[in-house]
């Protein structure tokens, strides 16, 4: 795997992400899309790859996504899906490389753990994330919870974060700790909500990191066992800057906690480091099509997205698990934004590896 992919492909593909969402999701789409339908775009039939096992994580989108689809295709069309063994989306990732081609007729639901195995290194890698062209992304809250105030995290100050390991989801609120200059301790095998919930609450831990489905929920759970929600991640807005997640509104960002605790925004490399690695913790999932793919093909997927998104299935669950669809992607979330340059890439792994001895080989 080549880390963080070729810069003139990335650079390719934050044009792809910014001019077909223009160009396709603009006034003209209606007629575009029914040009491209016209031409019957997939004659042989279009599927998705599930990666994931079936009954997974992935599971309760698939059953919604696949009826909408197929209702968003051209009339006629055939739509199948397949399943690939594995819930971190690596092998599913793996055979999409290997066996998909650009003709937009297969397209890619992959969880963001995926995404942050590739940021790694993990050596199970055998994709390049940054060619993948996003459909839609689901985008999801994270925030750190603790039962010490925000002070406590501070420079040089002690708190203890339960984590599942060094590379997997809780990476980002790592790396966000070390911005702040937290002299944190890690303590790993607490992946599992509940143990991490049990750590907090017996004193094992001063802070966990909720991500994923249902984090409002969560927090509030969390908040009346006493427990303080301390930040958000925050989210991008359209014009790509930084805010409040509007589905945490009385959090404050990292950016906001930065500046409350060093009296400075953050910055340097490190800073680009945790904002690819936040993107993958808060991506869902995402729909994504091969590298090459025709803009006709990228545009009439993308304008079944935004159909699909519509559906009153999918709205329901997306407002059920606290998920927010995008359905014109940009470089500043989503795929687009983990699929960093290869100068942040070895500065991340070299962080983890002075870190905690992180060895991707």
């Amino acid at each position: 795997m080549r880390p963080g992919g070729a810069p003139s492909r990335r650079s390719a593909l934050r044009l792809i992400a910014g001019s077909c969402g223009a160009a396709w999701l603009g006034p003209d789409v209606a007629a575009r899309a029914a040009t491209a339908m016209a031409a019957v775009p997939f004659p042989n039939g279009a599927s998705v790859l599930i990666a994931g096992t079936p009954d997974g994580p992935l599971d309760h989108w698939a059953g919604v996504l696949m009826p909408a689809l197929a209702r968003a295709l051209p009339p006629g069309t055939r739509v199948s899906r397949q399943n690939v063994i594995g819930n971190d989306g690596v092998t599913g990732a793996n055979q999409f490389t290997a066996l998909a081609v650009p003709d937009g007729a297969t397209a890619l639901l992959v969880p963001g753990a995926a995404a942050t195995a590739w940021l790694v290194g993990d050596p199970r890698v055998h994709f390049d994330m940054a060619s993948w062209i996003p459909a839609l992304n689901a985008l999801a809250p994270a925030a750190v919870v603790g039962t010490v105030p925000l002070s406590a995290l501070g420079p040089d100050k002690t708190p203890r974060i339960a984590a599942a390991g060094p590379v997997g989801p809780d990476l980002p609120a790592l790396l966000a700790l070390d911005l702040l200059g937290t002299n944190f301790t890690a303590v790993f095998g607490l992946g599992e909500p509940a143990k991490a919930r049990e750590a907090l609450r017996d004193g094992a831990v001063d802070l966990i990191f909720l991500y994923g489905e249902e984090v409002p929920e969560r927090l509030r759970a969390l908040a009346a066992t006493g427990a303080t929600p301390l930040f958000s991640f925050g989210t991008v807005d359209p014009a790509g800057q930084r805010t409040r997640n509007p589905l945490l509104p009385d959090l404050p960002s990292l950016e906001e906690v930065s500046i409350s605790l060093l009296g400075h925004p953050l910055r340097g490399k490190m800073l680009t480091a945790w904002h690819a690695a936040a993107a993958a913790t808060t991506l869902d999932y995402a729909l994504v099509l091969p590298a090459l793919t025709p803009p006709d093909i990228v545009g009439l997927w993308r304008s079944m997205s935004a159909a699909m998104a519509a559906s009153p299935a999918i709205s329901a669950l997306a407002g059920a698990t606290s998920v927010r669809i995008e359905t014109t992607p940009s470089a500043d979330s989503g795929v687009v934004a983990v699929a960093t340059d290869s100068a942040t890439l070895l500065a991340l792994r070299g962080w983890l590896a002075n870190r905690f001895g992180w060895d991707p080989t």
